[in-house]
């Protein structure tokens, strides 16, 4: 009877008819996400450190080991190799600064915004369209995707060229040729050893990220974005109606859009370092139904 009556108690006080177990996971989970909210950010110098401390030990050893191996091999593979080589490497480290030091697009402070079509529940401020909040930098950011730990910023709407462009030349091989040519000394050895299983890891990391950021930059569309298309989708298929993304211009268009090939930019643009700056403020954006329209 006690055991009734303290249950009965217990439920009273505490009974919540959403409480499921997705609620209580969610709960549980609170504190690991105040932890991320609150020290991420103090993480991203230090990834920043460490890439640029793989990517020079990277370069090291291939100057110190590569070189002298494909000079006694063959002189023109060599000069070939040193040829593209310092390509990607200065695309890699032009790309990774500009990703790093690039402002992710803030809102505007003082203005009026008309673009706005919902009001942000963190901020309680004006959210234009395609604007989320980013909990760990605490404001909302335009066009946002992530918040990126490897450049400690958001990846958002004017460095994301650069970063896909550093994740698409970020990805080299060793030659199995050169790895069969291992010196007798442990330095040769471990360090060869070393360079394999680093390329091999950030070809499958990155590659694999390559892989899902071609998908969504193909189809119109960001991380958050993809989620919430889905979920309209479904939405949309409960009511026998079609989903429309309205940023999707096609495959095209799409990357035409991304890479910034407008005012007199070609194909050496992309190939070369280059920097230029995204169409529109980001507060408005061109969509399908506006293009059909004025067709």
């Amino acid at each position: 009877m006690k055991t009734r009556i303290a249950r009965l108690l217990m439920l009273t006080l505490c009974f919540n008819i959403h409480v499921d177990k997705y609620y209580i996971a969610d709960t549980a989970m609170e504190p690991l996400f105040w932890v991320v909210d609150h020290f991420t950010k103090f993480f991203g110098p230090l990834f920043v450190t460490g890439v640029c401390l793989l990517i020079t030990s990277a370069v090291a050893i291939a100057y110190v080991i590569g070189i002298p191996y494909w000079w006694h091999r063959s002189v023109f593979a060599l000069i070939i190799l040193i040829i593209v080589g310092h390509w990607l490497l200065i695309n890699i480290v032009f790309h990774y600064i500009m990703a790093t030091v690039t402002s992710p697009g803030y809102l505007p402070t003082g203005v009026l915004i008309p673009e706005a079509v919902s009001i942000c529940k963190k901020c309680i401020a004006p959210k234009p369209p395609r604007t989320h909040h980013c909990s760990v930098c605490n404001r909302c950011i335009l066009k946002m995707d992530h918040h990126c730990r490897i450049f400690a910023l958001n990846l958002d709407l004017p460095e994301h060229n650069s970063t896909i462009m550093n994740f698409l030349v970020l990805k080299p091989e060793p030659d199995p040729s050169f790895i069969t040519w291992i010196k007798q000394t442990e330095f040769y050895h471990n360090a060869i050893m070393y360079l394999a299983f680093l390329c091999v890891g950030v070809l499958l990391t990155l590659g694999s990220l390559v892989v899902w950021h071609v998908y969504l930059i193909s189809n119109g569309q960001t991380s958050i974005e993809a989620l919430i298309n889905k979920a309209e989708k479904i939405r949309c298929s409960k009511d026998k109606k079609a989903f429309l993304n309205p940023y999707d211009f096609g495959l095209k268009e799409n990357w035409r859009l991304f890479m910034g090939l407008h005012d007199g930019r070609n194909w050496r643009h992309v190939v070369f370092p280059s920097w230029h700056k995204p169409i529109g403020t980001g507060l408005q954006w061109p969509n399908v139904i506006q293009f059909k329209q004025t067709v």
